[in-house]
């Protein structure tokens, strides 16, 4: 089995660098780097701890697609913007942390994580994709602060029962909360902009 260690001077992680590696159990990117590519570390198996570098600006799609061993993600106050399908299918996932500074979650960049319970995004966040946290089975709460919240971005969350909605949400897209049969109906800002069915299916 590996750990990772990236060169020092490495800019940008090529696109699927090392996708597929199941002998990596652990990465330790640089303080250069600025961009992890499109499926760089993809399906690989027994990747479980990732240490982000501050000064990462972005991180690609697919990049750790399917990389179900990984338990815990601390993204750098420096990340402006994880892609599609980032960790999708990652769905060992117990804890994520966003730090202030993130702007944009890519359309399915977490599907089908079968482990967390909370989600709290940050300030920053200017959109929240389509599908972005969908199909999360045990997640229970969920916190966004500001933003829009794209269509589908909760949607099919069983265990969902408590979403808190900051003032800065400039709009909740279609069925964004759909299919959250326990969901209590949150507090709506005056401002937010609300789409038809953006939360069918909420518990009365």
């Amino acid at each position: 089995m590996v750990e990772l260690i990236i060169e020092e001077g490495t800019v940008e992680l090529e696109e699927q660098a090392y996708y597929g590696r199941n002998d990596i159990v652990s990465v330790v990117f640089p303080k250069s780097l600025k961009m992890i590519g499109d499926g760089a570390l993809g399906e690989c198996d027994n990747l479980k701890c990732i240490q982000f570098n501050e000064g990462l600006q972005k991180i690609g799609n697919h990049a750790f697609q399917y990389c179900d061993s990984i338990v815990k993600l601390v993204f750098p106050s420096t990340l402006r913007e994880i892609g599609n399908s980032a960790f999708s299918g990652a769905n060992r996932i117990e804890s994520i942390v966003f730090n202030e500074g993130l702007e944009t979650i890519g359309d399915t960049a977490f599907l089908y994580l079968d482990e967390i319970r909370e989600i709290v995004l940050p300030s920053t966040i200017k959109k929240v994709g389509e599908g972005s946290f969908q199909s999360l089975t045990k997640l229970e709460k969920a916190t966004v602060k500001s933003g829009i919240v794209g269509e589908f971005a909760f949607f099919r969350c069983p265990a969902l029962r408590e979403v808190v909605i900051g003032d800065s949400v400039t709009e909740i897209q279609t069925l964004a909360f759909g299919n959250c049969p326990k969901l209590k109906k949150p507090a709506l800002p005056a401002e937010t902009r609300v789409q038809r069915w953006a939360f069918l299916n909420f518990e009365e």
